[in-house]
């Protein structure tokens, strides 16, 4: 059985500078980078050890950094998925 865990970037500039996120490639503020390491506890938690996670993002750099401390918890080469516009 393979499980699977989708997890959401926090607070980013965009949030902030009241901007629509869409198309937006912001980074997290200081608060969502906190708020990151915090989240990527939960997955280490729910996950058990010796598992062999895979860890895909976007390419955005509000994504990236959400899931740098998730990757680095399990000591995996993330993969980094473009962001594919309209037509």
């Amino acid at each position: 059985m393979r499980w699977i865990y989708v997890v959401t970037h926090p607070e980013a500039t965009h949030h902030i500078d009241d901007l629509v996120g869409g198309w937006c490639d912001s980074e997290l503020t200081a608060l969502g980078r906190s708020d990151a390491k915090v989240i990527a506890a939960r997955p280490r938690e729910l996950i058990p050890p010796g598992a062999v996670p895979s860890r895909y993002s976007l390419d955005l750099r509000r994504t990236v950094q959400a899931a740098r401390p998730i990757a680095e918890l399990f000591n995996l080469d993330p993969v980094f998925l473009p962001v594919v516009g309209p037509g």
